[in-house]
């Protein structure tokens, strides 16, 4: 017991705490998560982590296919031909090409942003987690 009085004061002198306040304070600047953790209050666990990530990717290539599917029908709405053409295609105007690109890019972004948007509330509502990356 000694020898941990001398240990803890010698630390001290050179200007480390190794209290248990100055401990949590250290962890706090680190990081909040590292400090909840520290004080036993984390608000999720790596198993909900891992979850999570595989619905997410489930999310993901669920998303993929439908985005896909959806810019197919707008393009056949918008140009009435069944092909899209390739940024490489030189038979294909430049305009014909880049308004297939604006349109590929933002059936995506929305379709991506409704299926994340989705399962990050589904994952919610099933555990009682906020998902986080």
């Amino acid at each position: 017991m000694v020898q941990l009085r001398r240990s803890t004061s010698q630390v001290k002198e050179r200007g480390a705490d190794l209290t248990q306040d100055g401990l949590v304070a250290r962890l706090v600047k680190g990081g909040s998560a590292v400090a909840n953790r520290a004080r036993g209050t984390s608000t999720h666990d790596a198993p909900d982590n891992v979850m999570f990530t595989l619905v997410s990717m489930a999310s993901g290539i669920l998303g993929g296919a439908l985005a896909g599917a959806v810019f197919n029908r707008v393009w056949r709405a918008v140009s009435g031909t069944d092909d899209v053409p390739e940024p490489t295609a030189l038979d294909r105007s430049i305009g014909e090409v880049l308004i297939a690109g604006v349109l590929q890019g933002a059936v995506f972004g929305l379709v991506k942003a409704i299926v994340g948007r989705t399962a990050a509330a589904s994952y919610r509502q099933f555990t009682g987690y906020d998902p986080r990356r």
